[in-house]
């Protein structure tokens, strides 16, 4: 087949212009190879420096507006349901060591939700009872007009969202319409902690990509996602790492920061 035949529009909704850093070698290999890529953020004025990421790429990357807001009667329902499940997932017993995680999510459960705040453990029946209880209102929830017409008027290929496991994004309804409109959807994991220390993923997109058989595990048993529908890919962010060479020998390093080249030493680094 001629190589145009494969051409591809992809959509990649992201949080906001800092997530390009765990993508910027998937995407520039996508633009180069002639695919199409849209960028959208859910909040583009965040870590807008992020954008250098791409400083340079070639072929077709283009930014496009944000998706828009359900705007709809829905909209408070939404917002409720997916904040609340969000802490639901952490009286489960498997994050009863976790308070730290928990109490963040305390913070932001909606009003309507608020007395969960109160409990910090559940027994697994309940905790997982909670959950399925907050996922049948999320199923119940449709997708979204504004957001069908979004979609309906960028006609992507694919649609590529992360994280989705927040709840005051809008990538929950943008899998949603992609869904309803026949559009594949993927989460592609951003970073190590994704599916560990934030929400829930509350929607199940067409394929979920993650980098190594610990992540797909957590997908499985903390997300509900199916085996089948996982694909490991690696750790992208890293890529950039593989053509790198030290640009001093260890001699020349240790005697410009002085210290003795015939000796070990340790390197702390912090995130």
């Amino acid at each position: 087949f001629p190589r145009y035949f494969f051409v591809m529009k992809i959509l990649f909704a992201l949080h906001f212009p800092g997530y390009l850093r765990f993508f910027d070698t998937t995407i520039r290999k996508l633009a180069e190879r002639d695919h199409h890529v849209m960028l959208a953020f859910d909040s583009p004025e965040k870590q807008a420096e992020g954008a250098a990421a791409l400083a340079g790429a070639t072929g077709a990357i283009e930014t496009v507006e944000g998706p828009p807001a359900r705007g709809d009667a829905w909209d408070d329902v939404a917002q409720a349901v997916r904040g609340g499940v969000d802490y639901a997932r952490y009286l489960d017993p498997y994050f009863a060591d976790a308070p730290y995680l928990r109490d963040r999510m305390r913070k932001v459960l909606p009003p309507v939700f608020a007395g969960l705040g109160r409990f910090t453990t559940a027994g697994p029946a309940t905790a997982s009872t909670l959950v399925r209880w907050f996922s049948i209102l999320e199923d119940a929830i449709p997708p979204s007009e504004a957001v069908d017409g979004y979609l309906r008027g960028l006609a992507p290929d694919l649609l590529v969202v992360s994280p989705l496991v927040m709840s005051r994004l809008r990538q929950v309804d943008l899998v949603k319409s992609a869904r309803n409109l026949g559009i594949p959807s993927a989460l592609c994991v951003a970073s190590w902690d994704h599916l560990t220390t934030k929400g829930l993923m509350r929607v199940q997109p067409d394929c979920v990509v993650v980098w190594n058989e610990t992540q797909k595990r957590e997908a499985v048993d903390l997300h509900g996602a199916q085996p089948d529908r996982i694909a490991i890919t690696g750790a992208q962010p890293f890529d950039r790492w593989f053509d790198r060479e030290p640009s001093l020998s260890r001699r020349d390093f240790c005697q410009q920061v002085g210290l003795p080249a015939d000796r070990p030493f340790l390197l702390f680094t912090g995130s």
